[in-house]
């Protein structure tokens, strides 16, 4: 759970960059960019929502874009 958790956190932290107008970290980005190398081509906030889409699917928490837990 740990490597998933730094995902998560890597993440945020890309989408926190984006939300403030500010570039993400370079080291944040090429993360990302090991995480999902099929979509090294998406702007940084998509490409941070898709890494935290997949983190929590493998967790069983979500899926079709809709949260499984009530």
């Amino acid at each position: 759970m740990g490597e998933e958790r730094e995902r998560l956190r890597v993440a945020l932290r890309v989408l926190a960059a984006v939300t403030d107008f500010r570039e993400p970290a370079e080291t944040d980005m090429q993360a990302l960019r090991s995480y999902a190398p099929l979509l090294t081509r998406r702007p940084p906030d998509e490409l941070a929502c898709q890494v935290i889409q997949e983190v929590l699917r493998a967790r069983g928490r979500f899926g079709n874009g809709i949260s499984e837990e009530v």
